[in-house]
């Protein structure tokens, strides 16, 4: 018995072994990108994707950050969904180390002159960046389960289900990105986040005597709503695909929740408020045309709409902050898988 003791304890260590230079060779345990333009890509990321998709608290994060207590995997998942924007390759240029930052003090004419020539290089590069990326992060957090932040967790495998396929090969790459957005809302629900509480199961008096206890409350609520919104976009383009989210399973009014979110109209997020707003109707809508009756009244759409009529069965709606000012850094999200930003396309 303790000579096969001994030899299952020798296996457990070579498997250990073997798996960690796996881990290794593929990048888990470095940065890939070199600081410069890893912080480039980060605060890119805030400034053109976060806004739209609050999955990530930006002043907690960059203090973390700062402190070089921010998870590697995360930021790894940040840097990978900012590489698809096409404003990011004026941040790098391609090398053999991989990419380099541009120096903001430089002569902004020769700047602009030298983007033109290394832009079809930069591209290469940030394709080529893009792939070591995601190769790590599914080494790390899908194989490795090497997050041990769950919610930080939850937050890399939503950007995931952001990045499309990045070979023609990988024929299962969307069913992926689909299986990336279900776990991330499992593990999300598990939480109950979708009740509206915290992880800590903190209670409503101490929140409000705890500053930094009530603003992860407030950032955990604005992830689960971006999930929310993640999940019905991923269905409008594929009436096959069923909601990850039903709204049974929510434990809070909408509004309450919305609330205490801060998902208010004048608040800096109002943009996921009419995000929630607007699949919201159109999620309706859909439903009401497969069942051959209206399930909408005018009450329930102002209800929904923060007072602001719109018509059914119009392809454009009455409402200007539905219709134009929806979206005013991005055009629209396709699908889980692909972002379009205006000004900055997804490439």
């Amino acid at each position: 018995m303790a000579k096969r003791s001994k030899l299952l304890e020798g296996k457990d260590m070579c498997i250990e072994h073997y798996e960690r230079l796996y881990f290794e060779s593929v990048g888990v345990y470095s940065s890939i990108i070199p600081y410069p333009s890893e912080w480039a890509l980060v605060m890119l990321y805030f400034a053109e994707i976060n806004t739209l998709l609050p999955l990530i608290d930006q002043e907690t994060f960059q203090q973390q950050y700062r402190q070089r207590k921010a998870s590697p995997h995360l930021i790894k998942a940040i840097c990978l969904v900012t590489l698809r924007l096409s404003s990011a390759a004026s941040y790098i240029r391609g090398s053999s180390d991989g990419c380099v930052i541009h120096d903001d003090h430089a002569d902004k004419r020769n700047v602009c002159r030298a983007q033109e020539s290394l832009k079809e290089g930069a591209r290469s590069s940030a394709a080529t960046l893009a792939r070591r990326l995601y190769t790590a992060l599914r080494a790390a957090v899908i194989e490795g389960n090497l997050e041990p932040d769950r919610v930080d967790r939850i937050r890399i495998l939503a950007l995931m289900s952001l990045v499309m396929p990045l070979t023609h090969a990988e024929s299962s790459g969307t069913h992926h990105l689909s299986r990336y957005l279900h776990q991330a809302v499992c593990e999300a629900q598990s939480l109950g986040l979708h009740l509206g509480s915290t992880s800590t199961k903190a209670s409503d008096t101490f929140l409000q005597k705890n500053v930094s206890v009530r603003k992860a409350s407030r950032a955990e609520s604005r992830l689960w709503w971006s999930l929310y919104v993640l999940d019905r976009l991923g269905t409008f383009n594929d009436s096959r695909k069923p909601h990850y989210i039903q709204d049974r399973d929510i434990g809070m009014q909408r509004r309450k929740l919305m609330i205490e979110s801060g998902f208010l109209r004048q608040d800096d997020q109002h943009t996921l408020a009419l995000w929630i707003d607007q699949v919201d109707i159109i999620t309706q809508l859909r439903e009401s045309q497969t069942t051959g009756k209206s399930i909408l009244d005018e009450n329930q759409l102002r209800a929904s709409n923060g007072g602001d009529t719109v018509e059914i069965g119009k392809t454009s709606y009455r409402d200007s902050n539905i219709s134009q000012a929806a979206m005013p850094n991005s055009s629209v999200f396709n699908s889980t898988s692909s972002i379009a930003v205006s000004g900055t396309h997804m490439r």
